[in-house]
């Protein structure tokens, strides 16, 4: 069971426990990919964008999407100096398949990583369903994290899953396998729904080559092993958050569009209510792709969070 890792930090440390096997994988040019060997045999992939000696960042992706998807974030990054380290979840990617038991579950395979790396601390960057993920790690281990960077969040749920929300995941996790066995045709009209739902300004984005370009290859690489890690990635999202987010005492910063009709920006200032001190940010007129245009404003507020003597965000709505 990995619902809790309570003692990992000391555990992990250790030489014996994780046989350090990184491998350089073929891809994108723009990445820098590998993959972590862990005792048990299984693997946990990463890919590296942005300044490759910047402060690090670790990016937690989206529900369905893999570590492909920092690509997004690849330009601004390396101009602000940051270095986004994009973990494929269990069953994405390259990533071998475990079952989550929640969303803790992960926080062990991020603390390999940033082991693997050297790193005792890193600040948490997330979008849309990769929230609770970022939020869970915060709570297992926040010595090791600077703040935690949440855009467009999935609203939080109750710890509390009834019989009734168990069996309708069930199904999700079953329509969502089918949707990924779709010929390529039914695949472009997937796609074409999916901008159709976008609000106004998210569809100018999704216009856009290059972003489209980079989901479509993100979403390609989610299903490198077939469609059962996504279909609990997306699962994940409706499953009760197993930490207790009032908890977490590491800086929190919510970024939200104000005309996202995907992840609600209500959703956005609920959660804000949960997690003390946490701060919202509203982007005007921006939709659940705002971070696309808006990543210098995130990446130049996060720094000055870091700078002594600064405590908090300078607006950046």
């Amino acid at each position: 069971m990995l619902a809790r890792f309570r003692d990992d930090s000391a555990f992990l440390a250790r030489e014996t426990v994780i046989r350090r096997s990184v491998t350089d994988l073929s891809g994108n040019s723009t990445a820098r990919n590998h993959v972590l060997t862990m005792p048990d045999g299984s693997s946990v992939a990463w890919a590296e964008y942005g300044h490759p000696h910047g402060a690090p960042l670790v990016y937690f992706h989206s529900q369905g999407g893999s570590r492909y998807e920092a690509r997004l974030l690849h330009d601004a990054a390396r101009d602000a100096g940051f270095r986004l380290i994009a973990i494929d979840r269990p069953g994405i990617g390259r990533s071998s398949y475990r079952h989550l038991s929640g969303h803790s579950a992960f926080a062990v395979l991020v603390r390999a990583v940033l082991a693997e790396l050297g790193l005792e601390q890193a600040g948490l960057l997330a979008w849309a369903g990769g929230a609770p993920f970022a939020l869970a790690f915060a709570c297992e281990y926040p010595d090791a994290v600077k703040a935690v960077n949440l855009l467009s969040p999935l609203p939080a749920r109750p710890a509390a899953e009834t019989l009734s929300a168990r069996l309708a995941l069930a199904i999700m996790r079953g329509l969502i396998c089918l949707r990924h066995k779709l010929p390529d045709g039914r695949t472009d009209q997937y796609w074409k729904r999916l901008r159709d739902t976008l609000c106004y300004v998210d569809r100018k984005q999704f216009d856009n080559p290059r972003i489209s370009g980079i989901l479509r290859e993100d979403a390609g690489e989610a299903v490198r092993q077939g469609s059962r890690g996504v279909a609990q990635d997306c699962a994940m999202s409706f499953r009760g958050w197993d930490f207790r987010p009032e908890t977490i005492s590491v800086p929190v910063h919510l970024w939200q569009g104000s005309a996202d009709n995907f992840s609600v920006p209500c959703s956005a200032e609920r959660l804000q209510a949960l997690l003390p001190g946490a701060i919202l940010h509203s982007i005007a007129r921006q939709g659940h792709l705002f971070f696309t245009s808006s990543a210098d404003d995130i990446f130049r507020c996060y720094r000055q969070s870091l700078t002594p003597g600064i405590t908090r965000y300078v607006a950046c709505s």
